[in-house]
């Protein structure tokens, strides 16, 4: 049974769980140049920025792209994406889909190595997080079919079949620790940010559980990463002096993912 690894670091500032959780890729970032996409759709997002940073530590180049601006989208809706070099128009094969193509701007499209940055201290009210992040940079034609589509969860999630899966990144705080995750499943990083965005809105308006989530259930049929959750293997690396004070969050985290608490 093939597994994905979600690597999980619980420590007391947020820049060491990043550097830490972003050191545990199995190899490191040799792209000359990788794209952080920040799903908080701020290119000043603080933690994509860290990101970032502790990106060119490593010898790389690292460049945050937000989505089109405004004055973009509205530029490029005048113009057919066939006809504007700002855009890479991909087709998809497969032939359960009702998204036939995606159209991206095509320095997403063109790049060699992304990251996504999902910072629920901003976001885990109203998203995006992983998933779902792609469609905000699709074409603005291809917005406005997303967006009026009876069965949005089901597309949205097709995007993501455009490109190849990257990896993504994961931030909370929590108790006053900070958490930070990497795994390179997009499937399983949606769930764990679906997990702790309850923890974030209260358990009176929470989410749907995690593996009931649409868009989640879609990523599933189209193979986007782990089908159940056998699939997935924790990796904790928890600050000793934090161990005891962060129990409660581990398991939160174990039972929404459905997998059974150590013993």
């Amino acid at each position: 049974m093939t597994t994905s690894s979600l690597h999980i670091v619980i420590a007391g500032q947020r820049d060491d769980a990043l550097s830490r959780a972003i050191g545990a890729l199995p190899a490191p970032l040799t792209a000359d140049k990788t794209i952080l996409l920040p799903s908080s759709l701020d290119a000043n997002d603080p933690v994509t920025r860290q990101a970032a940073s502790i990106l060119r530590e490593q010898g790389g180049d690292a460049v945050i792209v937000p989505p089109p601006g405004t004055r973009v989208r509205l530029a490029s809706f005048l113009r057919t994406p066939a006809h504007d070099a700002a855009w890479t128009r991909i087709p998809l094969t497969r032939r359960d889909t009702a998204l036939q193509q995606v159209t991206l701007p095509a320095q997403l499209a063109g790049a060699s190595s992304r990251f996504t940055v999902c910072d629920l201290d901003r976001v885990a009210a109203r998203g995006p997080f992983i998933l779902d992040l792609l469609a905000y940079y699709t074409h603005p034609r291809d917005r406005l079919r997303l967006l009026a589509s009876g069965q949005r969860s089901q597309s949205v999630a097709e995007v993501n079949l455009a490109l190849a899966p990257s990896p993504a990144v994961i931030a909370v705080t929590h108790g006053g620790a900070s958490l930070v995750a990497i795994t390179g499943d997009p499937v399983a990083a949606e769930l764990l940010a679906l997990a702790l965005a309850e923890l974030k809105v209260g358990r009176d308006v929470s989410y749907t559980g995690p593996w009931e989530d649409g868009v989640v259930q879609r990523a599933t049929e189209l193979d986007l990463g782990v089908h159940y959750p056998g699939e997935i293997e924790l990796v904790w690396e928890v600050a000793p002096d934090l161990d005891s004070r962060t129990r409660a969050l581990r398991e939160h985290i174990v039972l929404r993912l459905g997998l059974p608490l150590a013993t």
